[in-house]
């Protein structure tokens, strides 16, 4: 796993948040992340819808304590669910 290397381990939840976003090191960009593709928010509903909603209620706050942990907590108030909740208000709930 790219992110397995982390001085501090994150929990299974995050790591798997930012090998999916980031995708295999060395590449830090995804063409994805720079269109609308419905296939795309549809695989991140379908992987991450719950844990967004976690996060969006307050869950994975204790992941701010550790870089990795607020990068993976970032992406799932910020990205994921604009991916997830795309042209509807709920798009900036996080």
């Amino acid at each position: 796993m790219a992110w397995a290397t982390i001085a501090k381990p994150v929990t299974p939840l995050a790591r798997e948040i930012l090998d999916f976003w980031f995708g295999p090191l060395p590449d830090a960009t995804r063409d994805e992340w720079f269109r609308k593709d419905p296939a795309f928010d549809a695989t991140i509903r379908d992987r991450f819808a719950s844990a967004v909603e976690a996060a969006l209620a307050g869950a994975f706050d204790a992941w701010r304590a550790d870089p990795h942990g607020a990068l993976a907590h970032v992406l799932l108030l910020d990205q994921f669910t604009r991916n997830i909740f795309r042209d509807t208000p709920r798009t900036f709930a996080g």
